[in-house]
């Protein structure tokens, strides 16, 4: 997941369950937020019951799990009003094309519907029913009505469905609802700007089937680009070749070599306010010899230098952020600040490459983040926290340089 888990620890989730045969997969979502070291407790719809019970949701949250009957309940005083209270977010996953006309409308006749009406705390709601009733007319215009109310929708996805048919309907995977609740509980201090990140090896081809590449697995800059996007940003990911998932509302365009690169570049950084560039950018190539080279005796290659990318589009967009990355070995942090003056970025994170937790290939790192005033260390933690430790020191930076931009 690349969503740091600080985003959810100590937030009160309400999550609320109605009945779709897509039930048993709100499951998954309370244990992920659980793990999350989020408070979630759940409320159950009557015809949810018929799917899933409350016992597996207390089990998997340590929290209490709630039904209609506990609306009914002296003892618990206002309940509708208190849940509502307690909360941070409410989630309705899976939210029935019944339950989404019921809250569109401010119909209040359950327990869920009561919590929702009688809440002012952002509200996610995740549709999953068969295709023709998620594309009526009346859904449609439900959810249309809770967007301009400004309730979060997650798309349903497009596969098989339960009754046999194929279209849009279905329960989307964990990662895009955890996004989504995420995102209501940052602040979106990113919002309106335009972040390109890149992330990933490159690769400089010496005949059809071989290269010169580096262990870059893209974790830094995948983990980067979802810190921002969290944040609010319109992002762009420019990735080499690697085996992740790409991150929930981040826009991705793939590249192999240093020339690759250089075109997406082209196309991006003009309309940018910031440029995230963690990718390991190659720093040799050699001519390519076209078919499968035969192995017969010894091989001579002549390597000629890659271009600077970075410093290219300094002195073209002075305007917009930079942040470079710098990995080495002794002498790493003098290194890094002698390329933040001759490069002329902003910032530039450097960290070791000859440990055993930082690095390439690793899900770990720590370094110096530096910039033309301070120096601060980053301890050892994973690269998804990581990249949020960056996000919050570097926002203000982009922020001052979006003001120059828009000016």
């Amino acid at each position: 997941m690349w969503i740091p888990s600080s985003v959810f620890r100590r937030k009160n989730i309400l999550l609320g369950v109605s009945g779709s045969i897509a039930a048993f997969k709100a499951c998954n979502v309370a244990s992920s937020l659980a793990k999350c070291d989020a408070h979630v407790r759940t409320v159950l719809t009557q015809s949810a019951l018929r799917f899933v019970g409350p016992v597996s949701f207390i089990s998997l949250t340590n929290d209490v799990a709630y039904t209609d009957e506990d609306l009914w309940n002296m003892k618990l005083r206002s309940l509708h009003i208190e849940l509502g209270r307690w909360s941070d977010v409410i989630v309705v996953a899976p939210a029935t094309a019944n339950t989404l006309a019921k809250i569109a409308n401010g119909i209040a006749d359950n327990l869920l519907t009561s919590i929702v009406l009688g809440s002012d705390k952002p509200l996610v709601v995740v549709p999953a029913m068969n295709v023709r009733m998620y594309e009526n007319k009346a859904t449609q215009e439900n959810l249309s009505k809770l967007r301009d109310h400004g309730v979060v929708v997650v798309e349903p996805e497009i596969g098989h469905l339960a009754d046999g048919e194929v279209g849009k309907g279905r329960f989307p995977e964990v990662e895009p609802i955890l996004f989504s609740v995420a995102k209501t509980l940052v602040p979106q201090d990113m919002a309106g700007m335009r972040v390109l990140v890149t992330a990933g090896p490159t690769r400089e081809y010496i005949d059809d089937v071989r290269f010169i590449s580096n262990p870059s697995s893209g974790k830094m800059g995948y983990a980067l680009a979802e810190a921002c996007a969290l944040r609010g940003a319109e992002v762009t990911l420019l990735s080499g070749p690697v085996n992740l998932d790409v991150p929930p509302g981040v826009k991705l365009l793939t590249f192999e070599s240093v020339a690759d690169l250089e075109r997406l570049m082209d196309q991006t950084v003009p309309s940018c306010h910031a440029v995230l560039m963690a990718a390991a950018v190659g720093d040799f190539t050699t001519s390519k010899v076209a078919g499968k080279m035969k192995r017969q005796g010894n091989l001579e290659l002549t390597l000629q230098a890659t271009p600077d990318v970075i410093a290219k589009y300094t002195q073209k967009y002075p305007n917009v952020f930079y942040l470079a990355f710098a990995a080495g070995t002794d002498g790493v942090v003098e290194e890094a600040r002698e390329k933040l003056a001759r490069k002329q970025v902003d910032a530039i994170f450097a960290n070791r490459i000859d440990e055993e937790n930082t690095g390439f290939g690793v899900d770990t790192n720590s370094g110096w983040l530096i910039n033309k005033n301070t120096t601060e260390e980053a301890p050892l933690q994973s690269k998804v926290d990581l990249s949020w430790w960056l996000s919050e020191r570097i926002i203000c930076q982009i922020r001052a340089k979006s003001e120059t931009f828009q000016s």
